[in-house]
């Protein structure tokens, strides 16, 4: 606009001219770009204030998401409760996702924890039967040592009374009932075991806990199969799309 204002500018200032709209356009160039010397400051001002609308109509063409009346703010109300649902939808299969992965720790730790209890359970076992063991072996030294100072007391005391002669006998420092174990054990007899037995049952104990982790790890691989179709299924019924 600004270098047709010029060009009826120069057309009216030849004093013979006579100002014909149509003759004026006929006559000047379509791309007038030449001659952009000789605008003068108005015909510049209304070029650039020409640019700036050109550049803000183009702005608000490239935002515009309304190409019919109503339509841009009927889609905004539709992105809304689109992106409410993706959330609810997401918070949803983020949480059952953690579950998940919460619940295969708990289960390897569930293993380990059984299978160390039943070993320290073993061990404990061994513990009470060594006990015992070492109880009676002590016993039997302090009976052999207690039989060897009576022997020693009575060969010495015989030496220097040869005319008295010293006879023990029949004296022990324990009696048959102490050396009885289940009754001096009463309390924990009900573990002793041979190793035989110990270790038997063990392996008994081991593949029990492992048949019935199995059957329960499979019930609940069940129902988070079953729960994972389930909002698989949900996400799927109310997948926000937007056709356009």
């Amino acid at each position: 606009m600004g270098l047709y204002r010029q060009a009826i500018v120069d057309a009216a200032e030849d004093p013979d001219a006579i100002i014909e709209g149509a003759k004026i356009l006929n006559n000047t160039k379509l791309f007038p770009w030449n001659d952009l010397g000789n605008i003068e400051i108005t015909s510049l001002l209304v070029m650039f204030v020409g640019i700036i609308f050109a550049f803000i109509a183009y702005l608000d063409g490239y935002k515009a998401d309304d190409p019919y009346p109503g339509y841009g703010d009927v889609y905004r109300r539709v992105l809304k409760v689109k992106k409410s649902i993706q959330a609810k939808i997401k918070k949803i299969n983020d949480d059952w996702t953690k579950n998940i992965l919460d619940y295969n720790s708990s289960q390897s730790k569930l293993s380990e924890v059984g299978i160390k209890g039943i070993n320290n359970w073993s061990h404990e076992i061994n513990t009470i039967e060594q006990i015992r063991d070492d109880y009676l072996e002590i016993m039997k030294q302090l009976e052999n040592e207690f039989q060897q100072a009576i022997s020693l007391y009575v060969a010495t005391y015989n030496r220097f009374h040869k005319d008295q002669k010293l006879s023990i006998k029949n004296v022990s420092l324990f009696t048959k009932e102490q050396y009885n174990m289940d009754k001096e054990f009463s309390d924990t007899r009900v573990f002793f075991m041979t190793d035989t037995q110990r270790l038997r049952q063990e392996e008994i104990q081991k593949n029990k806990f492992v048949k019935e982790l199995s059957i329960v790890i499979k019930d609940v691989e069940k129902i988070n199969t079953t729960f994972s179709e389930r909002i698989k299924k949900l996400s799927n019924k109310y997948d926000t799309r937007i056709v356009s």
